[in-house]
């Protein structure tokens, strides 16, 4: 018997090894190594990511001033309409599943007004996807949105997936939007960027997971 259940301690081990190498998580096969932003290199920049300044007064920094968990999270702030993002490309399995989620929080000053045409563009908390194939960009259809998803999304070339008008979180606390969807046979590469979309003010994100179901 002692033999029997060594051997069996043994395999476990040996399984569990194997699923810690290849970067399973609770419910698939996680993309980001970094979602928490622990890692910086010695400039200061989150490891696998890329930072835009897009527009206006804009700083992206990876910050211990608020986190989610661990010590670091990225902050987006700016004044003069301020729009950048946090950039994160990987490389995915055409007809595959995937799960984007992130966690933010924000202390905006406003507008909060709704510009027209630009439902989102008020929530200044944003997540775009853009798909990639061998020859470019794919436009983005809503096909593509399957079940779960707690976002709520503006589709068209690129998503924009932002936290549902009805469960937008409150100012300092941290709150959770994603979407899931299944992608096109021939996709190949995704890019997803975490805006401050034109927030007076500061947008804090953290945990981000892209997850292969």
């Amino acid at each position: 018997m002692p033999k029997r259940l060594g051997k069996v301690s043994f395999l476990v081990g040996c399984l569990l090894m194997l699923v810690s190498s290849v970067g399973v998580a609770s419910e698939g096969i996680e993309l980001v190594e970094n979602g928490s932003f622990e890692i910086v290199n010695d400039k200061g920049e989150a490891v696998g990511f890329q930072f835009w300044l897009a527009n206006g007064d804009v700083e992206i920094v990876v910050t211990d001033e608020a986190s989610r968990t661990g010590k670091n999270s990225v902050r987006i702030s700016g004044t003069d309409k301020p729009r950048g993002s946090v950039t994160f490309r990987g490389d995915v399995t055409g007809g595959e599943t995937y799960r984007f989620q992130v966690w933010y929080r924000y202390d905006i000053d406003g507008p909060w007004e709704t510009p027209s045409g630009f439902p989102w563009m008020g929530h200044h908390v944003l997540m775009r996807l853009m798909v990639y194939n061998k020859d470019g960009k794919i436009p983005f259809s809503d096909a593509w949105i399957v079940d779960p998803n707690e976002g709520w999304y503006d589709v068209r070339v690129n998503m924009h997936v932002l936290p549902a008008p009805w469960e937008f979180g409150d100012p300092n606390e941290w709150a959770l939007f994603s979407t899931t969807i299944k992608m096109p046979e021939d996709a190949i590469r995704v890019e997803v960027n975490l805006f401050n979309w034109f927030g007076e003010g500061k947008v804090y994100f953290d945990d981000l997971s892209v997850v292969k179901l």
